[in-house]
């Protein structure tokens, strides 16, 4: 799944949530969740997370976005952060 398809999902779920459309937006949340899940980036949990709490009432919303893409930092970024900790 593209981003084009990434970005299609996330708009249709955010408006399917405020038409109380639910079942529409999670079959989209679905699909989003396979396609961010096999990409496993950040900004794909993280955008997922966020989907998932627009499908979720009361006090279960915090929990269900969680810390969403939030990943200790890896790569050169963390050496960045590393050297400028020191």
């Amino acid at each position: 799944m593209g981003i084009s398809t990434w970005a299609t999902q996330i708009e249709l779920i955010e408006a399917a949530v405020h038409c109380g459309k639910g079942a529409n937006a999670a079959d989209a949340l679905e699909r989003l969740t396979e396609a961010t899940g096999a990409n496993g980036t950040g900004w794909g949990l993280g955008i997922t997370a966020r989907s998932r709490a627009l499908l979720t009432e009361g006090a279960a919303v915090e929990d269900a976005h969680g810390h969403g893409g939030l990943r200790p930092a890896c790569g050169a970024r963390a050496a960045r952060q590393r050297r400028h900790r020191t």
